[in-house]
């Protein structure tokens, strides 16, 4: 007699949750022009047409990774004290920021190296670009290490989120760069925009 193999079927939340893991490091590795829904589909051991049923298309599949990352985004403050010195602050926070970082890579590159997709994909990448800009802007204008004047704050938090952004990427395309190098660069670009 021969053996048959029994297929467990997931529930639907877990076959998610498995499209959105393939999709994301798929995307990830080969950006949005690179990746079909067949591709997603066999990375995550599933139809096609399981694929249609949770996502409608291609484009609301990568936004349905990109807003997990949104709302997964940890707040790396949140075990730091806030009237710790301005540079253990910052490579505090910058440590978990790194942390974070390197568990989520194909996120980040999807943000951060990915220009494809609809203008509703690039749109949600301007949206959390600004949402970050924001945290930053509000971090400088709140902490009285910096003295900058209003009107050049979100210029300011552009440079840190530009920068902070370069040095994820730098660590995933160099190994050999370790998590203190990276944030012992970040600490000293944003503790240089600190009043003397």
């Amino acid at each position: 007699m021969e053996a048959t193999e029994t297929r467990k079927r997931l529930p639907a939340g877990e076959r998610r949750q498995l499209i959105l893991d393939a999709a994301q490091q798929a995307f990830g590795e080969l950006g949005y022009i690179g990746v079909t829904l067949d591709t997603i589909a066999a990375a995550a051991n599933v139809t096609k047409p399981i694929v249609y049923r949770h996502f409608e298309s291609k484009d609301a599949l990568y936004l349905a990774v990109l807003d997990r990352h949104r709302e997964e985004l940890a707040d790396f403050t949140g075990d730091v004290p806030a009237d710790a010195p301005l540079e253990q602050l910052i490579e505090a926070v910058l440590r978990g920021w790194f942390a974070y970082a390197e568990v989520n890579g194909g996120r980040w590159r999807m943000l951060f190296r990915d220009s494809g997709g609809s203008p509703e994909i690039r749109d949600s990448r301007r949206r959390m670009y600004a949402d970050a800009r924001d945290v930053l802007a509000g971090f400088l204008a709140a902490h009285p290490a910096f003295e900058i004047a209003d009107e050049d704050l979100q210029a300011h938090a552009e440079v840190i989120r530009g920068g902070l952004s370069s040095l994820v990427l730098f660590g995933q395309e160099h190994p050999e760069a370790d998590r203190e190098q990276l944030v012992r660069a970040g600490t000293r670009m944003v503790t240089g925009l600190a009043s003397s």
